[in-house]
């Protein structure tokens, strides 16, 4: 999904070398959901139920607004 490729990408070439461990290894966690509800994620329109990965949601959805 291209709405998706570059929200990531714009997040990444901003923040990864930031990223701590655990933020990555939540950031993993994340990329395993399918798309849709990642966009979903990423626009605020549902709170994730894995509190491991609001963080990193929260994180992108600052870097990107």
């Amino acid at each position: 999904m291209l709405e998706l490729e570059l929200l990531l990408n714009m997040f990444l070439d901003q923040k990864l070398h930031e990223l701590t461990v655990a933020e990555c290894s939540a950031l993993e966690r994340l990329l395993e959901y399918p798309d849709q509800q990642l966009l979903e994620y990423l626009f605020g329109r549902i709170t994730p139920a894995s509190e491991e990965i609001v963080p990193i949601v929260a994180r992108i959805r600052a870097a990107v607004s």
